[in-house]
């Protein structure tokens, strides 16, 4: 027998007056997520991870119109990914779920 998992793909609308998007997947992830920008802007943002005590888990600024994170260490359990313009405005906030393999 196979098990077909689907995963939903969010996009967000960074809110800039030139309309990008961050489009993050697989959510639930295992070990990794894909952030992908669809404009080719390559204004800085800071990418950071949070479990849900506050603790920060992740931080890298990032100027790549696609960035593959891998998070294989982290424990099962709900996160919260932030994205900050270069200015630290939050520009996203996406609840990210971890899985098991």
């Amino acid at each position: 027998t196979g098990e077909i998992n689907l995963s939903k793909t969010k996009k967000v609308d960074l809110g800039n007056t030139d309309n990008e998007q961050l489009i993050v997947y697989p959510n639930p992830f295992t070990n990794y997520i894909q952030l992908e920008r669809n404009s080719d802007h390559k204004d800085a943002v800071l990418i950071e991870l949070y479990d849900f005590t506050g603790k920060k888990l992740y931080a890298k600024n990032s100027t790549y119109a696609k960035e593959y994170i891998e998070f294989k260490d982290l424990s099962v359990g709900n996160y919260l990914l932030i994205i900050k313009d270069i200015d630290g405005k939050v520009i996203s906030t996406t609840k990210l779920i971890k899985q098991i393999e």
